[in-house]
């Protein structure tokens, strides 16, 4: 029998553990301070989630966002101040690009909830995907919250005592069994493989 996980602790751990090394820098530009610990803490979840979260959905799903975030297809970015997790497609030109946008107060809501604001990783992530498949105006949010809600399943698993907040309870209202759920069958496709940009170094 499998030796009982602590999720929070785990993801604490994962995301937060690098708050002492960042905060050893010198303090001559404490904005550019914050935004890499946000960054740094941002790619810590995602390879957290694709290496040693407990889900084979969520580890692939996951796959492709470090893909995607690492080759700047969906860059993480800090512009408005956004309420929560943003993904948002921009279209300049003839181009349409992609970005995830981060709340400016982004890491105290990690260290108040780290489960939920994992879980606003993965929904931006699926986006972040369905963008890379062509499939951003298909269904799109309903599929984020179909990955949310089965990530929030495997999630409760690993930390029984762990309380679901309102929002995360409508998600698993509209998907009880997360990917399983009668509503989630026809919005799943199969994925295109992750190529690497031309450009990419």
């Amino acid at each position: 029998m499998a030796t009982a996980r602590d999720l929070r602790a785990e993801l604490t751990s994962a995301l937060l553990l690098r708050a002492v090394e960042m905060n050893d820098l010198p303090d001559t530009d404490p904005d550019k301070q914050k935004m890499r610990l946000m960054s740094d803490t941002f790619t810590a979840a995602v390879d957290f989630l694709r290496s040693q979260f407990p889900n084979d959905s969520i580890r692939a799903l996951m796959a492709m966002v470090w893909d995607l975030v690492g080759h700047r297809v969906a860059p993480v970015v800090f512009g408005p101040d956004v309420p929560t997790l943003s993904f948002a497609a921009v279209q300049r030109g003839d181009v349409e690009s992609a970005v995830i946008i981060m709340p400016h107060q982004w890491l105290e809501r990690v260290k108040v909830d780290v489960v939920n604001e994992t879980g606003a990783i993965v929904f931006v992530g699926s986006q972040a995907v369905d963008f890379y498949n062509d499939r951003i105006r298909d269904r799109t949010a309903m599929r984020g919250a179909a990955y949310e809600a089965e990530y929030l399943l495997t999630a409760k698993k690993l930390s029984p005592s762990y309380v679901f907040n309102e929002y995360q309870r409508g998600v698993l209202e509209d998907f009880p069994e997360g990917l399983a759920s009668e509503k989630a069958s026809s919005i799943v496709y199969p994925r295109k493989a992750f190529a690497r940009p031309e450009n990419a170094s």
